[in-house]
């Protein structure tokens, strides 16, 4: 199954002869993707909210675009004032956050400090959205050396709040940076390893996406052939 990775332009969705597309946070703020007339050919529709790019070192002044984005989804912490077309357009809504993202940014809060809330925004935007499966939220995992005890214990209050809100399909994120598996074989790679064995011991999870992201590359390609071999979208739980 194809699915097409889908950013602001839309216009390709149709002709790629995808069975499904994957939206994300980055690609356009949070009332454009609610609002915008969706192609009505797909047969899985998800939206990956990115919260791991809050590990990332972003910087207003050079990704002010990407986080006047963000700053539209609630869960990223901005406090960002609502939209309301009775004072202004979306245009200028979304021109005076950029402006301001500076503001927006530095006094972000912790998502993680209430994290019932952070899933239940997440959650409910994709539900307003129509997708067919849930992504979880979730933090980046970067070091290669984690237990991943706070990303399972996360995601088990994850699980448990978007049960309460909707009966679709859960989908636990494993957003990965490069750095993670570049530097170890598949196989004896033990934070990749414990993953496994923690995601298919979840039933309540109907299957697992997986996000490759760096920092640092220049290139749209995966050339690390360690990456590479554990790159893919979505599995079934225990594919």
């Amino acid at each position: 199954m194809f699915l097409l990775n889908v950013g602001y332009q839309w216009s390709d969705i149709e002709s790629a002869g995808a069975d499904g597309a994957i939206f994300r946070a980055s690609g356009q703020d949070c009332e454009s993707l609610l609002r915008r007339d969706r192609p009505g050919v797909l047969s899985r529709v998800l939206f990956d909210p990115q919260l791991y790019l809050l590990d990332y070192a972003l910087a207003p002044a050079e990704h002010g675009g990407l986080l006047k984005n963000l700053a539209t989804y609630p869960w990223f912490g901005m406090g960002t004032p609502g939209f309301d077309s009775g004072e202004t357009n979306r245009r200028d809504w979304l021109k005076d956050l950029k402006e301001n993202i500076d503001a927006l940014w530095t006094s972000r809060g912790d998502p993680f400090a209430n994290w019932s809330e952070t899933v239940e925004a997440a959650v409910d935007t994709q539900i307003a959205f129509g997708c067919s499966e849930i992504i979880l939220p979730s933090p980046l995992l970067a070091d290669p050396e984690d237990n991943l005890d706070r990303y399972f214990a996360l995601l088990d209050d994850a699980v448990d709040v978007a049960l309460q809100r909707t009966a679709l399909p859960l989908l636990a994120s494993v957003p990965m940076d490069e750095g993670l598996v570049a530097h170890r074989a598949p196989g004896t790679n033990q934070v990749v390893e414990a993953l496994a064995d923690g995601l298919t011991a979840r039933d309540r999870i109907s299957g697992v996406y997986v996000s490759l992201s760096t920092e640092t590359s220049t290139t749209v390609l995966i050339i690390n052939p360690r990456v590479a071999s554990r790159s893919s979208t979505t599995h079934e739980n225990g594919g």
